[in-house]
């Protein structure tokens, strides 16, 4: 398989599984494990939320825990998207991939921080559903 598409609710989350789980930091098992050959990469492509008030928070971004880690703002984190949302379009016209740091998994966890990379007040969000395009590296010079 050299690419695919995974799409993830916040409302997809087992609270059984995962009490923590909210509409900003979840976990999803996706219900199979994906064992991958070679170098792949991953890229927000499509996402949508919905606050619990219709007050605007600014920009935030949005982490995924299978990503490498990305140094921001003095940090290693694994940085998926910066979404800004005074933009009219939810839709990023232009998919920056970033590269997976393991080739197998069953799960992923999805995290929202504030543009502080202070995690998202609770209660701000009531969903976030997002699109994450998985493709094969063609590039020589990724290496796991």
């Amino acid at each position: 398989m050299s690419d695919f598409y995974i799409f993830v609710s916040s409302k997809d989350y087992s609270r059984t599984l995962y009490p923590e789980n909210n509409a900003h930091d979840f976990i999803i098992d996706l219900g199979q494990r994906y064992e991958l050959e070679g170098n792949y990469e991953c890229s927000l492509v499509q996402y949508r939320y919905a606050s619990k008030s219709n007050s605007s928070f600014g920009s935030f971004i949005v982490f995924c825990d299978l990503c490498t880690d990305s140094y921001i703002r003095e940090h290693k984190l694994p940085v998926l998207k910066l979404i800004n949302t005074r933009q009219s379009a939810r839709n990023p016209s232009t998919n920056s991939y970033m590269k997976l740091k393991t080739n197998q998994f069953n799960r992923l966890r999805i995290y929202l921080r504030d543009e502080n990379l202070d995690l998202l007040k609770s209660g701000r969000l009531k969903i976030f559903t997002c699109v994450i395009h998985f493709r094969k590296c063609s590039n020589e010079f990724y290496s796991l």
